[in-house]
C-alpha cells in the first residue's frame, strides 16, 4: 500500500535537505580552506657570529627537503634576525649562507 505525501511532509524533506547541504558545505570549506591553512608554520631565528654574538646581516636561508629540494627561503634583516613562512610540518635540512 502506497502512501500518499502531504504537504507539510514534503515541506519537512525540503527542510532536511537545506539543512543537509549547508551541513556538507561547510565541511567542504573546512576540509578545503581552513585544515590546510593551519598546517603552514612560520620559521623564526637569529644568524649570528660565534665570536661576537653579533648579528650577520643579508644571510640566505633556505629550506630543503631531504632531497635537497627547495621549498622557501629568505634573507636576514641587520640584526641576523630572518621568518620564513609558509612551510608545511616535517623535517626539512636549513641551509644557512653568507658571503664575505
Amino acid at each position: 500500500m502506497k502512501k500518499n505525501i502531504t504537504r507539510n511532509e514534503n515541506y519537512c524533506i525540503y527542510e532536511e535537505r537545506k539543512v543537509m547541504n549547508k551541513l556538507v558545505f561547510t565541511l567542504i570549506v573546512f576540509f578545503v580552506y581552513i585544515l590546510p591553512a593551519q598546517t603552514q608554520n612560520t620559521l623564526k631565528g637569529n644568524i649570528h657570529q660565534d665570536e661576537s654574538g653579533e648579528g650577520l646581516f643579508l644571510t640566505t636561508i633556505r629550506v630543503l627537503t631531504k632531497d635537497s629540494a627547495f621549498v622557501n627561503g629568505g634573507i636576514t634583516d641587520d640584526n641576523g634576525f630572518f621568518e620564513v613562512k609558509d612551510i608545511k610540518s616535517g623535517k626539512y635540512i636549513l641551509a644557512v649562507s653568507n658571503i664575505g
